[in-house]
């Protein structure tokens, strides 16, 4: 797979791996989307410090690293998403000593999304090469037409560890009429690692 189709291949399993959405009730969105990652890493920064280079990381330790990533992400657009019912697609890193840094494409606003995505994803993948960080990802609106017209929207987020493994998490989400965000459930999907190749 070449990484120009990702995001279209992306948005596509994602529409249709998850078909319903239930809304959260009472639940401010950070916070659930801490509780649907399974319980990720607390604390700022990621505590990395039992993990050194030379260490072989089990993969539960780089999902948790993973977790930590997206979940300082969903903070980052929550307020976007109940003042303006989306948010630009934006790139996630996690450096070695555990800070987020969230990577946004400049001039973006007008740019179609297939064009944002695969600028983002380029991005992600020279970030990767360079070796530099434990984690990059993306986060993005995606969603797909209902029967009856109306548009089921979903957050995308794709992220990879250093230590080879690939995660995907998409949440259902809507706006109401009163201005509160509402997020559905989500499952992790694993993906082939994509960003981080090892030299030929």
């Amino acid at each position: 797979m070449s990484l120009k189709n990702i995001p279209v291949s992306l948005c596509l399993a994602f529409s249709l791996a998850f078909s319903s959405i239930v809304m959260a009730e009472d639940e401010s969105v950070s916070s659930k989307a801490e509780r649907l990652a399974s319980k990720p890493t607390e604390g700022a920064p990621a505590d990395l410090n039992v993990i050194t280079r030379r260490a072989k990381l089990t993969e539960d330790q780089a999902v948790q690293q993973l977790k930590y990533m997206t979940v300082q992400a969903w903070k980052r657009i929550e307020a976007e998403l109940k003042d303006k019912g989306s948010f630009q697609a934006f790139g996630l890193t996690l450096s070695p000593t555990g800070e987020f840094k969230p990577v946004f494409i400049a001039y973006q606003g007008n740019m179609p999304n297939e064009i944002q995505m695969d600028a983002l994803v380029r991005n992600m993948k020279a970030i990767a090469d360079t070796r530099s960080v434990w984690a990059v990802g993306i986060m993005y609106v995606t969603g797909f037409e209902q029967e009856d017209g109306s548009w089921a929207k979903r957050i995308g987020v794709v992220a990879e560890h250093i230590a080879g493994w690939a995660k995907a998490w998409s949440y259902p989400y809507k706006v109401d009429e009163s201005g509160e965000l509402r997020i559905g459930n989500s499952r992790m999907v694993d993906m082939d690692p994509v960003y981080f190749t090892r030299p030929q």
